[in-house]
């Protein structure tokens, strides 16, 4: 781009909050603003799971997730 050319502006739509609540989808937070990730899958009363993310009671059905998703990433070796 030489210094003559005008840069191109881009609309930018940002929805904070819900941005904020994806972010803290498998997180808790504590003192210090700080934050420890969590397992975050759903338990059988309906709340969030706040195991370490190594949840060996959940490890089954994440990895079933894992196993479905179809944006898998393949690797070259």
């Amino acid at each position: 781009m030489n210094k003559y050319t005008k840069p191109l502006e881009y609309e930018v739509n940002i929805d904070f909050d819900e941005a904020s609540t994806a972010w803290m989808a498998n997180k808790t937070r504590l003192a210090g603003a700080h934050y420890k990730y969590i397992c975050g899958s759903p338990t059988k009363k309906g709340s969030r799971c706040l195991n370490p993310p190594s949840c060996k009671v959940h490890a089954a059905a994440r990895a079933k997730i894992e196993s479905n998703d179809k944006c898998k990433i393949e690797t070259r070796d």
